[in-house]
């Protein structure tokens, strides 16, 4: 395991990546093949390295995005997928979907802050076998290998918990957050002119008004699902009949006025922290289930928090960008 990088900041960086990275997945190769061979410990023993290695890989990462952009991160899978595989038949398909993908986020990155709703389904769904991509409708299977339509990972616009832990929160910082978060939004809101809460950058985006109110739709939203896992005693389904960015869709925020926005918001931000004051440690590692998956109190918090935190900074942009 190599991260040198902690010790010497002159270390590369991307070295600590592509090389930690690389035994992670030749120590889970090689881990199926044990298994294999009846070697049932060295499978577990290098199960056990390939974690460690992703998570320093992933560590070192992180570290090196500090520099670097979001958008700039994409642009360099292009390296990788190759916008010309579009253009080659003998391309693995896997690839060829996700160069089209990539293509068509850069270019709309280019106009925007963010990738439009216009150029990307509202879902996407990656094959956990040969990594194919599908948008739109969950998959029945995969055209590309043959896996079965379970058998694919969701990527939706935000996220609770992933298999890589990530933005996580302390319980600590989830509570400073949400606290926090009213005085943010009124903040955000005051002074800004009504054309501007209203206005909207194309036909699919929000304006600052529907942004504010989805922020009180899931803040109500994570306290109903952590108070259904506190009092159900086997794990809830946590779906509800529409997905979070839809529950704003019949309430015509654009015409309520923004400061009974931001008192909503405050009464469900003040009754969401006071659940999560009232949870012993055990109760944060109490579960329910999204599509399928155990999802924590923990991810919720660490969901609400990362929520209200990257919707505040789309605030902020677009009050600069309007006006």
């Amino acid at each position: 395991m190599l991260d040198r990088a902690e010790t010497d900041p002159a270390q590369d960086l991307e070295q600590v990546i592509t090389q930690n990275a690389s035994i992670a997945m030749h120590c889970l190769a090689a881990a199926e093949q044990a298994v294999l061979q009846g070697r049932f410990n060295l499978a577990k023993v290098l199960r056990a390295c390939a974690h460690s290695t992703r998570l320093v890989a992933l560590n070192a990462a992180r570290r090196a995005r500090q520099s670097t952009s979001p958008t700039m991160a994409l642009a360099s899978t292009s390296a990788v997928f190759g916008h010309e595989s579009l253009d080659r038949p003998s391309a693995p398909s896997p690839y060829r979907v996700v160069a089209d993908l990539v293509r068509r986020s850069l270019a709309s990155l280019e106009r925007s802050r963010d990738v439009l709703e216009s150029e990307v389904a509202q879902s996407l769904w990656g094959c956990q076998v040969c990594g194919a991509i599908v948008e739109g409708a969950p998959p029945d299977g995969c055209d590309v290998c043959g896996a079965l339509g379970f058998e694919f990972d969701w990527f939706g616009p935000f996220y609770s918990g992933t298999f890589e832990r990530l933005g996580r929160r302390a319980p600590a910082e989830i509570s400073g957050i949400v606290q926090d978060s009213p005085r943010k939004l009124t903040a955000l809101l005051d002074g800004a002119e009504e054309e501007h809460l209203v206005r909207r950058l194309s036909r699919d985006e929000w304006c600052i008004k529907e942004i504010a109110g989805h922020l009180v739709d899931v803040t109500e939203l994570f306290s109903w699902r952590v108070r259904t896992i506190l009092d159900t005693a086997t794990p809830p389904s946590l779906e509800g009949p529409s997905p979070p960015w839809r529950l704003l869709e019949a309430k015509d925020y654009p015409h309520v006025p923004h400061s009974v926005i931001t008192e909503r918001f405050r009464e469900a931000s003040l009754h969401a922290l006071q659940l999560i004051r009232s949870l012993v440690p055990q109760n944060w590692g109490r579960f329910g289930l999204m599509r399928g998956r155990m999802t924590t109190v923990l991810d919720l918090g660490t969901w609400l928090a990362n929520h209200n935190v990257a919707h505040f900074a789309q605030i902020q942009a677009l009050r600069e960008e309007i006006g």
